[in-house]
């Protein structure tokens, strides 16, 4: 069976694909994203979509797009309970293995892919090695530029911010190997996938996406094409000060601890003398706190949603 439209060149030669997206409470976005692959000129063998115990109207737009008719499947998770990005991919991982798509992308429910964002991708692997590639992606264009963490390189292990964005030279290539890219678009090999293990469910959110693609870097090269775009959607909420930090820097310790260790020394002693600071820099006591626990568990490895650091936790 051939999985939509538009393929061209491709139909002698198709290359499955699924898409897996996890969403919460944004229903609006959710709808506008799932109108983007309709667009897509190459479709999906299928869509499964994670809803992560939305409370909004998120489940009776999905009931809507069930019954829509596509030329692809369409499969949703309703979770019980909140479990996080990382939860929600885990589960969405896990059920794209059992399907007998070649390639797995993940995406947020704030991403839209142009129309040719699959088509462009499934070319480049056509027309390349495949079994040399785990992860090909595209650019990601949020808040009206590229130059993002989206796609980085590791830049100096020996650094909390030890990503770099790639150059305006690099972007203008066909196509480039990079470190690291974000859940924001990724198309995986499932057999790759599949070796490296799924994303660890217990990061919760921040840095699951970084640390998986670390081990599948292991399993195979990360290529972007920058040339196929996809949007992120995203609010300046994203930036601010919240509970979510407590995760940002418990799950990067946790990632030093599993793959840089004498990095993570070295880390864990200038973030600890960093957090002792803040006062002096007029931070409140509130981000001390959470510095202070969020390093406590990075260290001793304890990850899972945090009791505290939840979802409407307010400094």
């Amino acid at each position: 069976m051939i999985y939509g439209g538009g393929l061209g060149a491709l139909n002698n030669d198709l290359i499955s694909v699924g898409v897996v997206i996890v969403t919460y409470n944004r229903a609006e976005k959710l709808k506008k994203a799932l109108d983007s692959y309709d667009k897509q000129e190459y479709l999906p063998q299928y869509i499964l979509v994670v809803n992560n115990a939305s409370t909004d109207t998120t489940s009776d737009i999905l009931k809507i797009w069930q019954h829509k008719d596509a030329s692809y499947q369409k499969y949703i998770i309703n979770l019980d309970e909140n479990i996080g990005g990382s939860g929600g991919f885990f589960r969405g991982e896990k059920e794209a293995l059992r399907y007998g798509a070649d390639w797995v992308m993940l995406a947020d429910d704030d991403a839209y892919p142009n129309p040719d964002y699959i088509k462009g991708l499934m070319q480049y692997l056509k027309a390349h090695e495949r079994d040399e590639i785990s992860v090909i992606c595209g650019t990601v264009l949020e808040a009206g530029t590229v130059f993002n963490n989206h796609r980085s390189m590791i830049h100096n292990l020996w650094k909390w911010n030890y990503r770099r964005t790639l150059t305006e030279e690099e972007y203008s290539s066909v196509s480039l190997p990079i470190d690291l890219a974000s859940y924001v678009g990724p198309v995986i090999n499932r057999d790759k996938l599949q070796k490296a293990g799924l994303v660890n469910k217990d990061y919760f959110i921040w840095n699951d996406d970084i640390e998986h693609c670390i081990r599948l870097k292991k399993e195979g090269d990360i290529i972007c094409v920058p040339r196929y775009v996809i949007y992120h959607d995203c609010t300046t909420e994203h930036f601010q000060f919240s509970w979510k930090f407590y995760y940002g820097i418990r799950n990067q310790l946790d990632l030093f601890r599993r793959h840089f260790f004498k990095q993570f020394i070295w880390l864990l002693i200038v973030l600890f003398f960093k957090t002792l600071m803040c006062p002096l820099k007029g931070r409140s006591l509130d981000e001390v706190y959470l510095r202070i626990k969020a390093i406590y568990d990075g260290m001793q490895g304890k990850l899972g949603k945090d009791k505290t650091y939840g979802p409407g936790w307010k400094p």
